[in-house]
């Protein structure tokens, strides 16, 4: 077993270093391996086959652990239990292992929380559920990652050097957590087509497709982020989130009152005013309810101010989608 096992895509060194909540995890775990376990003799073996300075540097760093987690997170994954990897001692680690018990399993449901968007890690999302059609995510660098992953072995050769090496060391070590038939058709197709005011524009702004919640059994769809659902306006740019309520066919009104069971839509100008839709609509006229499932709609808002009328049709996927619930 290398060490790159438990280093994963992010050292852990630097996490366990940074992060005053892992440093005082480091000592209150030390009982996560019993002295008799199979885990401690992996453990033994892995650190008496690294270098005694390596071994010192680890000490230095409060990092004492490193083969202990290396060996935990190799067992929550050979025995397929997420639940296994709460033992690890740096939260890095602990997301990492979930993620790829996740992948290994073919659980896209159990992938952890995305770190920079809502819902689950959108790359653990596509690899679990073997979908290239998921690729549409994050980064060049996560979609290549991705592709190459999921049998497209040249995605990494299209990136810029410095991204190169890092790619294809992911694709090596995430690529051999999956097994099974995987879906390899290209990525679906999105579009936003916006009228704002009296300007037509086409922009990105569904590439990172939908989010599908359900909280009970009620179902909330939600499109865009307001860190990614982008389009240009004048000098500055607005950002918008979509909160819909229910099952498609879905036209519902807007009201002014953000809330977690009511369909709304806000928007950020240039990331610093965040403004709710005074009125307007959103029909949803197609949705699949299945990973990469197409979704199609429109949208009409007006904001209070001076942000013009807001027409839209877009056309995005399911990237994200909870389970349904015990009634369904």
């Amino acid at each position: 077993m290398a060490l790159l096992v438990a280093c994963g895509e992010e050292a852990p060194i630097a996490a366990s270093s940074g992060h005053a909540e892992d440093r005082g995890e480091l000592s209150s775990t030390e009982h996560a391996i019993a002295p008799s376990s199979p885990e401690s003799a992996c453990a033994a073996d892995l650190a008496a086959r690294t270098p005694p300075s390596v071994r010192a540097t680890l000490g230095d760093l409060g990092y004492d652990r490193l083969f202990d987690d290396a060996c935990l997170a190799q067992q929550a994954e050979a025995h397929q239990d997420s639940a296994a990897c709460a033992e690890l001692s740096v939260s890095t680690l602990r997301e990492r292992c979930v993620a790829r018990v996740a992948i290994a399993s073919a659980r896209p449901s159990d992938c952890p929380a995305a770190r920079t968007m809502g819902g689950r890690d959108p790359l653990c999302v596509a690899l679990a559920a073997r979908d290239r059609r998921l690729c549409a995510i994050g980064s060049s660098l996560d979609r290549a990652v991705c592709e190459a992953a999921l049998g497209r072995d040249v995605a990494c050769a299209h990136l810029r050097d410095a991204e190169r090496d890092a790619c294809s060391t992911r694709v090596a070590d995430l690529g051999a957590r999956i097994e099974g038939e995987v879906r390899t058709s290209p990525a679906l197709e999105t579009s936003m087509s916006m009228h704002v005011g009296s300007d037509v524009r086409t922009t990105s702004a569904a590439d990172r497709g939908v989010r599908v919640i359900s909280r009970g059994c009620t179902r909330l769809l939600v499109l865009g982020d307001q860190s990614h659902l982008t389009a240009p306006f004048g000098l500055a740019s607005i950002a918008f989130d979509v909160v819909l309520v229910g099952d498609p066919p879905i036209d519902a009104s807007l009201t002014s009152l953000p809330s977690d069971m009511a369909s709304t839509l806000s928007a950020t100008v240039d990331g610093i005013r965040t403004l709710h839709a005074t009125s307007g609509s959103v029909t949803i006229t197609r949705l699949e309810l299945a990973l990469g499932g197409v979704v199609e709609g429109t949208i009409h808002a007006a904001f209070a101010g001076q942000v013009p009328v807001i027409d839209a049709t877009f056309t995005t996927f399911v990237r994200d989608l909870d389970p349904p619930c015990a009634a369904e």
